[in-house]
């Protein structure tokens, strides 16, 4: 699409206005993509438009190469996207990748001075800004951020990947974060996830350090579940004072035994198929879930300002410790109400900043990343079975990127090479 609308001078004007729409969501998608593999890989094939069709060979890049792509690219085409357009990337969602990219830019530039990744840090501060000029809110339920009703939730989604149980029927995408959620022994289900027709899957739950990381019981985040349930009257399990009297219940254990074993460790119920009047959005046994997936959210580019700010960056209207701690305590106010659990100066930190992450964004993609940036994740941080270790143990620092599949070393050799260097 980009290459074919290189000349598009014969067209009317009003369609020249639609294709280069479409050129600049096609470059978008493209950025977005490659924003991904630069998070994940040493070394990777790079190819453009530019780049010829057929018998070729790509350019191996590394990751500064990648990075200095991207915020040279983005730059470029932001405007030329819509303000709004559900479904769509906007120049919103442009703007708040580059900021997440601009965030991460001392692990992609890991030879850098620490003056070159500052000036980044303030560029993300510049682009999460102008995402705010957007007249974006947070949502006060947090709940409906993640059910079939989100598209709804377009005060604070910025961008989501749409699904929707008639148009992308799929095993994938949210119907498996809705389904991976529901673990055996626990009665009528599809009250909680709204995933009818569908038998558990026993695939997610939630590790104790999650669980211990609610520190705070009134956060509305903290969409886990510690029990089994059954019919009343089933033996067995006991009647639990102010829960629901239609059924009974008994304890999970909070420590997962096994990593392969769904019996024990607590649930999630993040995710749910289920509209604002609580019926069900679809069938997710034969079509999937409704719920589209927020790529990106508001309360990401207010935490992203407060760990930037806290990283020394400002920028603009945004230029002491005390405004970027108030972006904290904004995402804080809604999961807790109004003036509780407020972050004071002397506890704004980057632990602090992680652990908010952790309760604001578990089960959407993003703490691998943010553990690797607060260098955590091969070492100084366990969590159980990491490494297939009950207690959880330090890894090798190569596990921060994932191995080359065999059939890319085929298409392009020099990948083997640059990948050989870190162990893989």
């Amino acid at each position: 699409l980009i290459r074919n609308a290189a000349d598009i001078s014969s067209f009317s004007e009003a369609d020249q206005a639609t294709i280069n729409t479409a050129v600049a969501e096609a470059r978008f998608l493209r950025a977005y993509a490659y924003s991904h593999v630069l998070d994940l890989f040493h070394a990777f094939p790079f190819v453009t438009d530019e780049d010829p069709v057929g018998s070729y060979v790509p350019e191996v890049y590394n990751r500064e190469q990648l990075f200095n792509w991207l915020v040279e690219e983005i730059p470029a085409f932001a405007e030329s996207l819509p303000t709004s357009r559900y479904g769509h990337a906007t120049k919103y969602a442009a703007y708040a990748l580059m900021a997440r990219i601009c965030l991460n830019a001392k692990v992609y530039l890991s030879k850098s001075s620490d003056s070159e990744v500052l000036d980044y840090y303030n560029q993300c501060i510049e682009y999460c800004l102008k995402v705010e000029e957007g007249g974006f809110s947070l949502e006060d339920e947090y709940w409906k951020l993640f059910n079939a009703d989100n598209h709804l939730r377009t005060n604070e989604i910025i961008w989501a990947i749409a699904c929707d149980g008639t148009r992308t029927t799929t095993w994938d995408a949210t119907n498996f974060l809705v389904c991976g959620q529901i673990i055996d022994d626990f009665t009528d289900h599809d009250a909680i996830y709204g995933a009818y027709n569908v038998t558990a899957w026993n695939n997610l739950r939630a590790r104790p350090e999650l669980v211990d990381a609610f520190d705070i019981t009134s956060d509305q985040r903290n969409r886990i579940i510690s029990y089994n349930r059954a019919p009343a009257g089933t033996d067995g399990y006991e009647v639990w004072e102010g829960y629901d009297t239609n059924y009974v219940y008994t304890a999970r254990a909070k420590d997962i035994a096994y990593h392969d074993d769904a019996s024990t460790g607590y649930r999630f119920s993040k995710w749910t198929n289920l509209q604002d009047d609580g019926v069900t959005g679809s069938d997710c046994g034969s079509t999937g879930a409704n719920t589209d997936f927020p790529a990106f959210r508001l309360s990401e580019v207010y935490l992203m300002i407060a760990e930037a700010v806290d990283r020394g960056g400002s920028y603009g209207s945004v230029t002491t410790r005390d405004q970027g701690r108030e972006y904290l305590n904004k995402v804080r106010t809604r999961a807790l109400g109004e003036g509780v659990g407020q972050i004071s100066d002397a506890d704004y930190n980057e632990e602090t900043i992680c652990e908010e992450r952790l309760r604001e964004f578990y089960l959407e993609g993003l703490r691998r990343t943010d553990l690797i940036r607060y260098g955590k994740y091969t070492s100084g941080y366990n969590w159980q079975w990491k490494a297939g270790v009950v207690d959880g143990a330090d890894v090798d620092d190569k596990y921060i990127y994932l191995p080359v599949p065999e059939a890319e070393y085929s298409a392009v050799p020099a990948l083997k090479e640059d990948n050989s260097s870190i162990g893989f």
